[in-house]
């Protein structure tokens, strides 16, 4: 299938090599890996992809690139299973955060001796939009959205960023999105990029169902409750607010609680998570997440904001640890989700699609082998980016 919208000159003998390209954050938390480690040189949605495509195609030329403040010269590392990681001084910018003039040279010269190939884990750089196609003429640029939502209409500056963004895609060769709304707002003033849903989808390798009781007992959690679980940050912006109410509501009703997982004692609804007498634990390492999930019945996200702009990764976790869930984002998923869940329609439903989970938790046996078909990070994804990348 053609898919490259831009006259792209082609050289079959030329070898491809992937520039997974990563901005920096300015503002790093205390658990990003040190500096100098492997992990460093790999720590973002650009190298958590590099890192699956090298698993699953080992014969992949891939390089995850970012600029950082604290190098005063190109820092170099191979990395997990010879991936490069490299670090470029952040001198001389020419869009923000994204690229150096030093990154836009090392571009320029690759382009031509590889097949070159960008992947821009944002949709929302106007500045990389306009630029690098124009620069990079023989380059295939990929952008892939992994939260965010276009900027609002609510002044005319915004307006004519929106308009400008949407227009700046059709000089991209593909974009990846999460919601059905920015499909539709991209496709509003051009229809030209090839645009593909792609979720980060779960590691089904290390998210797998484990003994309930076992990990009640770990935890210290009830074995004759009924439990909904909610990992992330305590705000608002994910309706956690929401999950507390329908709580206070059905707590006598049933014997339910809702365990909460992820928050820190900065969080706006940290106090009243803390009070409400519901199980709750602040952020955890990843690889124990199965284990809250697996002591859990069903996982509950009932995220209706208007400024969240993603897909919610636990929810797919939840699904590969054989848990249904029960949310408004199962409607962006693009196959039957029948079997995974309840799809919530609006806040004012809440009360009766918890009540319906409850009584129905049981039913779901077939999370993990239907979601593991569509949204398998480490395979069904990565090949669906693979295609996206590669093909002419």
């Amino acid at each position: 299938m053609v898919r490259i919208k831009r006259k792209i000159k082609i050289v079959k003998n030329k070898k491809t090599k992937i520039i997974e390209l990563s901005s920096f954050n300015p503002s790093k938390s205390n658990l990003h890996p040190e500096k100098g480690s492997d992990m460093y040189y790999i720590a973002s949605w650009a190298g958590s992809f590099a890192r699956r495509l090298k698993t699953r195609y080992p014969a992949l030329d891939i390089e995850v690139w970012r600029p950082e403040f604290e190098f005063e010269k190109i820092s170099q590392k191979t990395v997990y299973n010879n991936i490069q990681g490299v670090i470029f001084p952040y001198k001389f910018p020419l869009i923000k955060n994204v690229l150096t003039f030093q990154m836009l040279k090392k571009l320029l010269q690759y382009q031509k001796q590889y097949r070159l190939v960008i992947h821009l884990n944002t949709i929302y750089n106007l500045q990389f939009n306009l630029f690098a196609p124009r620069i990079l003429k023989e380059t295939r640029i990929i952008l892939s959205h992994h939260g965010g939502k276009p900027p609002k209409k609510n002044r005319i500056k915004n307006t004519i960023k929106n308009k400008m963004l949407t227009i700046s895609y059709k000089n991209i060769d593909g974009v990846t999105y999460l919601r059905k709304e920015i499909k539709d707002w991209i496709k509003l003033n051009t229809n030209s990029p090839f645009l593909q849903f792609l979720p980060v989808g779960a590691n089904f390798n290390l998210m797998y169902p484990l003994n309930k009781i076992k990990c009640r007992k770990i935890l210290g959690l009830k074995q004759n409750l009924i439990y909904g679980i909610y990992i992330g940050r305590f705000y608002k912006l994910k309706s956690v607010d929401i999950i507390l109410d329908v709580y206070k509501r059905l707590k006598d009703k049933y014997k339910f609680s809702v365990i909460f997982l992820g928050g820190t004692k900065k969080d706006e609804l940290y106090d009243q998570i803390k009070d409400s007498g519901c199980p709750f634990w602040e952020l955890q390492k990843w690889e124990k997440i199965k284990y809250f999930l697996s002591a859990a019945d069903f996982y509950i996200h009932p995220v209706f904001n208007d400024d969240f702009g993603g897909f919610d990764t636990t929810l797919i976790e939840a699904m590969a640890c054989n848990i249904p869930v029960i949310s408004p984002q199962l409607e962006e998923l693009e196959f039957n989700y029948s079997e995974l869940g309840i799809y919530l329609e609006n806040k004012n439903k809440i009360d009766e699609k918890v009540e319906m989970m409850i009584k129905n938790y049981d039913r779901y046996v077939n999370c993990r082998k239907i979601a593991s078909q569509f949204l398998d990070g480490n395979t069904v994804i990565i090949d669906e980016l693979r295609h996206l990348l590669m093909d002419n």
